[in-house]
């Protein structure tokens, strides 16, 4: 899958970290551990859509709000979440389709590494 954004080129990009700051990292790779470094803990999966799952830290309380992936979601979302696809039947997390990750894409500046790699 190739996305585009403004002379930025994400290439197999299968979810997307939308952080409380506003910006966003893309994941190249679905597993519990790189989900659970996104959200700073143990993950809650919170079904959306037979498409669309955002994960977010199991314990909410502390964490900052997170403003752009609530509007999105309408629902009160707090701390970075994992945007990801839905489930097959199987019960294995699904990739976001090409569409969602362009309309992220376009909402959300993609964060810049700091010092460290972090």
């Amino acid at each position: 899958m190739k996305v585009e954004r403004k002379g930025e080129t994400m290439t197999n990009v299968v979810a997307v970290v939308i952080h409380t700051d506003g910006f966003r990292t893309d994941l190249k790779e679905i597993n519990l551990p790189a989900m659970q470094d996104a959200v700073g803990g143990y993950v809650e999966c919170i079904a959306l859509t037979n498409m669309v799952n955002v994960w977010g830290n199991d314990v909410w309380t502390g964490l900052r709000s997170n403003n752009g992936a609530s509007l999105i979601f309408q629902r009160a979302l707090y701390g970075d979440v994992v945007v990801t696809g839905g489930v097959d039947k199987e019960g294995n997390t699904l990739p976001l389709n090409e569409v969602f990750v362009n309309r992220l894409a376009k909402l959300f500046a993609k964060r810049k590494t700091k010092k460290g790699g972090k």
